[in-house]
């Protein structure tokens, strides 16, 4: 179905299954922070690299879920249907060429992946096998991003919504079980992580299935180049910003190692970040509604209510974010101690929910502007700000603070809070110019 994208009850009914999925996600993160808590410092330290990593892994399907999602909702505000699924069909074989081009080589560099982060040797140890077991659901988590990429991109947010669900359920199961009740640590988490992808993956084609987009997919299921090459050329800067802003993320923790207790400024990092996304994955379900809403709009030839139906968002989100700060700057000793015992982490990872409390609304003005570029098949400008800011500011600025100025972890938490603040100015200035409304993809 097309939706009607101009209303707040639209807003509503397209992002409320996002956003208890995208709660789903963050929670099961959390669970497995407290697993490896209860493991250690290095096993935390080790989840909190492993997750970056597959972040940067994920550049590559991340650029088809966006080219994708951008074709597929034009399609759909245009009715052109046979394009769609078209779109949809080829989007789904590249994402498995990309799969098992890049399992293998992650296999091989793992070691060096995270020597290059800056990891500690006991922490580069763990981490390294439990990137590996990771990497074999590399191929279901691919094909599954792109199902909900084609699953957002028609409307169809409460079946994206019922996968996720399908993948927790069995995630947390299966850690906890294995990493805790069986004692397999690390080990029974990774398992956990595939078993829950697996599952995602399984639900999700047979969801498809039974969709009109699946019956429109008369072509070939072989790679056509022509489609190959439109999907990636709106998605690779998705792609790009991806791999810069984690390939920046990996510099980051090298700063962090250059710290005088390191181990426990990353474990400190991993478990702020992990709380924090229980405030900002409801944002990327507004960044994924946002792409939707404005995709079909400017299909349907309604770029005014492509705009004002972002606003609207980045409204909703800034409001929710604020809320979010106001919690992580009175509970951030309480929030951090539920995740480890060890002090020293507990008071690194407060300071980190305090200083990016200040910054939270500005993230929403970011990712929902970024969910409307996306969606009209604009990802340069996002990118740019990345490189710019996340790479450009973020970098020099928390080696500053936490080496040369001997503020430590404080200043790389600060150096974090700043650049966000200043990229949200620039993509603001740049969503009300309005170029994105007339692109043509």
């Amino acid at each position: 179905m097309s939706l009607e994208l101009n209303s707040w009850g639209a807003i509503w009914r397209l992002t409320w299954p996002l956003v208890l999925s995208m709660a789903a996600n963050a929670l099961v993160g959390l669970f497995d922070a407290w697993i490896a808590g209860g493991i250690g410092p290095v096993a935390q330290a080790a989840v909190g690299l492993t997750l970056q990593m597959v972040l940067l892994i994920n550049a590559t399907v991340t650029a088809v879920s966006i080219g994708s999602q951008a074709l597929v909702a034009r399609f759909v505000g245009a009715r052109s249907w046979d394009e769609a699924a078209r779109a949809a069909q080829q989007a789904l074989v590249l994402s498995v060429v990309l799969s098992a081009a890049i399992l293998p080589l992650c296999w091989l560099a793992a070691p060096w992946l995270f020597v290059a982060m800056g990891a500690p040797p006991a922490v580069r140890e763990a981490a390294t096998w439990y990137l590996r077991l990771v990497m074999l659901g590399l191929l279901p988590m691919d094909v599954g991003i792109v199902i909900s990429a084609i699953f957002r991109a028609r409307g169809r947010t409460t079946a994206m919504l019922t996968t996720q669900l399908a993948e927790a359920v069995v995630w947390v199961a299966g850690s906890y079980v294995l990493g805790r009740v069986l004692g397999f640590g690390l080990e029974g988490l990774a398992a956990g992580f595939v078993a829950g992808k697996l599952a995602s993956f399984v639900l999700g084609v047979v969801i498809l299935r039974r969709m009109r987009i699946w019956g429109s997919m008369t072509g070939p299921w072989t790679p056509d180049r022509a489609w190959f090459g439109r999907i990636l050329r709106i998605g690779l800067p998705a792609g790009v910003q991806v791999l810069v802003r984690n390939g920046g993320m990996m510099a980051y923790f090298g700063i962090l190692g250059l710290l005088a207790r390191p181990t426990e400024a990353v474990a400190a990092f991993t478990i702020g970040f992990r709380i924090e996304s229980l405030a900002f994955m409801p944002l990327f379900a507004l960044n994924i509604a946002a792409a939707t809403m404005v995709g079909q709009n400017l299909g349907a030839g309604r770029p005014d209510d492509a705009e004002r139906a972002v606003w609207r968002i980045v409204g909703v989100g800034a409001v929710g974010m604020a809320a979010c700060s106001v919690i992580f700057w009175f509970g951030a000793d309480l929030l951090a101690g539920a995740f480890t015992a060890d002090p020293l982490v507990r008071a690194y990872a407060a300071d980190y929910l305090r200083v990016m409390a200040i910054s939270e609304p500005f993230l929403a003005l970011v990712m929902v502007q970024n969910g409307g570029l996306q969606g009209a098949g604009d990802a340069r400008a996002p990118m740019l700000a990345v490189i710019v800011f996340q790479i450009g500011v973020r970098l020099p600025l928390a080696y500053g603070l936490a080496i040369t100025a001997g503020w430590g972890t404080s200043g790389a938490w600060w150096a974090l809070t700043v650049s966000l603040i200043l990229q949200a100015a620039a993509i603001t200035w740049y969503f009300r110019r309005g170029t994105w409304r007339t692109r043509e993809i």
